[in-house]
């Protein structure tokens, strides 16, 4: 269950987030967008499948220190086998010892464009929210062109600072499960709110919609910390979708 939670989390949060919706806009014509998002669909399922078999491979073929330690500490013997540090340098540790030198040269640098991209991606995306949902509603000052350049560029080095520190600061493991959470709270938040915008545009009362918006993150975020039983996606998604209906329920009075 906890896996079929993280690929729905997956799923609703790269729907819901506004960097990928970004790469569609900034696309030459329509034409242009479509046919990048039909070939992003096509390379995935190959990529997703060859990263599984990676993955099976190499936990047939090594050990991770925190496996070792907890059969040593049970009294149990640990196997001869390499042990990595964490999950997180497996796809590095297939590289550099299973592929020849060019190819694995290339599968490092493309790690290094990924999470360069990503966290520029990312960054972009919320220093535009910041910048242009918050920022210039209480500034006026940054409605300028050279105002809203320099409130987003700021934005984005505080953003990737405070990344750089949390990654520093917080496990491996739990960065991982902090990725997760991040895309269902996006998915929580953003996914039915915005699909009711599309579809039906002025049908829902906003005060429904605004309630979905706070109390489904929070129902996301509870069930992650205090571990309360089912997946913390599908209870924040019960209550954003639940505030949704009630709204449709009770539409807004016509003027």
């Amino acid at each position: 269950m906890k896996d079929l939670g993280s690929c729905v989390s997956l799923l609703l949060g790269v729907l819901s987030t506004q960097t990928y919706a970004q790469a569609v806009w900034s696309g030459r014509t329509d034409s242009d967008a479509r046919k990048g998002v039909l070939l992003s669909a096509f390379l995935i399922p190959p990529l997703g499948i060859a990263g599984v078999l990676m993955g099976l491979s190499m936990r047939a073929h090594y050990l991770t220190a925190a496996e070792a330690a907890a059969l040593a500490a049970v009294g149990q013997a640990v196997p001869d086998l390499p042990v990595l540090a964490s999950t997180l340098h497996v796809m590095p540790a297939f590289a550099m010892d299973h592929l020849p030198p060019i190819l694995a040269g290339v599968v490092l640098g493309t790690l290094l464009i990924t999470v360069i991209g990503g966290g520029a991606g990312l960054s972009l995306g919320m220093a535009t929210i910041l910048v242009k949902d918050i920022y210039k509603r209480f500034w006026p000052r940054l409605c300028t062109p050279a105002g809203e350049l320099l409130a987003t560029r700021l934005t984005i080095a505080v953003v990737l600072i405070v990344a750089a520190v949390l990654s520093i600061v917080i496990p491996n493991k739990t960065l991982n499960d902090f990725g997760f959470l991040s895309m269902a709270l996006r998915g929580a938040v953003v996914f039915a709110p915005m699909t009711c915008a599309l579809a039906l545009k002025g049908r829902i009362r906003s005060g429904f919609i605004l309630a979905a918006i706070v109390f489904a993150p929070a129902a996301v975020a509870a069930g992650h910390f205090f571990e309360l039983p089912g997946d913390p996606l599908l209870t924040g998604m019960g209550v954003s979708v639940g505030g949704c209906l009630l709204g449709l329920l009770f539409p807004p009075h016509k003027r």
